[in-house]
């Protein structure tokens, strides 16, 4: 049986906040959260939970199908930060399972499957992992940030985009972030188009999401955005308030020929665009439809691709608009993080993996 129906708002409650309750448990006690053996212990809960129920399975295969987008939102709104990054492990998997389970063939089958077989090794395997690093690292949580030490939200790859879901706003005497809803729907909608995409062709451009081929489309910020064409400052009003706001700022500063040096400005910035083959900009509503060009209440579905600076040794460096922080984890990096979990392969043989 296909997947069908969504779970109600009762079913959203209980795993979120017993995911909420358990990774603020294994924080409290400094262990590490372990998305394998956490999937596993949900999937006990969920059996035991949905057991005197007539359709039994079938209401468990639908909760766990949709579970790995509630992980993911109880991590994003309540442990995002970079001093907690050392608890959580194979959470990349996380991702995996979302693509997985959306899949337009999935069956409530494969996923029972996929909990009584795959998960259980992924479990056995991360286990094995700790057991063999027990000694070896020991978690700590520092008191003060250190960007230096644990930089924010640093990819894993140069070819993903970024779109801040925060925004920065004065509250008194004082700057805080706050969380950007207009951002946060892009991202939610360009991240449904992914994961729903429907391949139907063999060449890479031939997608199509909700029956409409699609592609994402490079273009420059400025040169999409100009004022005084009718077409491109129509495109200006289909972006989100605070990436408006960054492109009138940046343009008034280059005018007046105050803009910093070293922060790139949004003649050197582009977006990765979803478009239809053609290469015309598709408008969204909330709630990921595709709307007719002309509606004012659509916006565009886009990600900034990230800004890469050659260097006078002709080297390439991966950093935030402002030139402060690195956006990419150098290979090295990624190699000593697997090093610290995994100690069964030598550093080298990390290296070569990534």
């Amino acid at each position: 049986m296909a997947i069908k129906c969504s779970i109600t708002e009762g079913e959203f409650d209980f795993v979120y906040g017993m995911t909420k309750s358990f990774i603020q448990n294994k924080i409290d006690n400094n262990q590490v959260f372990d998305i394998s053996s956490y999937m596993d212990y949900l999937y006990e809960r969920i059996k035991r939970a949905t057991s005197k129920l007539p359709d039994s399975k079938t209401r468990t295969a639908q909760i766990l199908a949709e579970a790995p987008k509630i992980i993911e939102a109880v991590y994003f709104r309540n442990f995002n930060q970079p001093n907690l990054d050392k608890f959580f492990i194979d959470f990349e998997k996380i991702g995996l399972l979302k693509r997985k389970f959306s899949q337009k063939d999935i069956e409530l089958a494969n996923v029972t499957e996929y909990f009584e077989k795959a998960n259980k090794v992924d479990v056995r395997n991360n286990k094995r992992s700790l057991e063999n690093t027990k000694g070896a690292t020991k978690l700590t949580l520092n008191p003060t940030f250190d960007k230096n030490a644990s930089p924010r939200l640093v990819s894993r790859t140069v070819l993903s985009g970024t779109l801040p879901a925060f925004r920065s706003v004065k509250r008194g005497e004082l700057r805080i972030e706050e969380p950007d809803i207009e951002r946060i729907i892009i991202n939610r909608n360009f991240e449904s188009i992914i994961t729903k995409l429907n391949i139907v062709g063999s060449a890479l451009n031939q997608f199509e999401y909700n029956g409409v081929p699609v592609r994402l489309t490079a273009v420059n910020l400025s040169d999409f955005t100009l004022p005084r064409n009718p077409e491109t400052a129509a495109n200006f009003k289909k972006l989100d308030s605070t990436t408006q706001q960054e492109i009138l700022t940046s343009r008034t500063l280059m005018q007046r020929g105050i803009q910093r040096s070293g922060v790139t400005q949004v003649n050197k910035r582009a977006i990765m665009l979803m478009t239809d083959l053609d290469g015309n900009p598709l408008s969204f509503d909330n709630e990921g439809n595709i709307l007719d060009p002309s509606d004012e209440n659509g916006k565009y579905v886009f990600q900034f691709m990230r800004d890469i600076k050659k260097l006078e040794d002709g080297s390439f460096q991966v950093r935030d608009i402002f030139g402060s922080e690195d956006r990419i984890a150098t290979p090295t990096t990624i190699a000593d993080e697997r090093r610290a979990i995994d100690k069964s392969k030598t550093p080298t043989q990390h290296l070569e993996d990534v």
